[in-house]
């Protein structure tokens, strides 16, 4: 009896203290994925994040397994990060304002590095700090 309640108050701690969305695949968050391979590998990609409560700003992170030579961002967001495989994306003056219901979408597109075989994929993705998918 002593051993199950230790296990149950393990369980239920490891329940608290991880994120919502952590070990969740990121394909539902992905509406575009295009890749090519001439002259150089690149991906064209839209995400739509889903949009929970009210926030008047927000910042989507996320990181690729595989290193960005140049990524630039389209459609109401910007990013100072434009290379490398973690990115921050925020919101214009004008796309901050959002209502739980709402998504936040947005293009990308650029080149990265070939390093290794495995397919370029996004490890996680986070929105004002809360993960949404993947593993951080």
């Amino acid at each position: 009896m002593k051993t199950s309640l230790s296990i149950l108050l393990l369980s239920s701690q490891f329940l608290l203290t991880q994120s919502a969305g952590e070990g969740q695949v990121c394909e539902e968050l992905i509406t575009k994925w295009t890749l090519w391979s001439d002259p150089h590998p690149g991906l064209a990609a839209k995400l739509k994040v889903p949009v929970t409560e009210k926030i008047t700003s927000w910042a989507v992170d996320f990181r690729f397994n595989k290193k960005f030579t140049k990524l630039d961002f389209f459609n109401s967001a910007k990013s100072a990060d434009k290379d490398g495989a973690m990115f921050s994306v925020v919101n214009e003056e004008w796309s901050g304002k959002k209502e739980a219901g709402d998504y936040i979408k947005f293009a990308m597109l650029g080149d990265y590095v070939e390093e290794d075989s495995e397919p370029i994929e996004i490890d996680f993705i986070s929105l004002n700090g809360n993960i949404l998918c993947g593993n951080k």
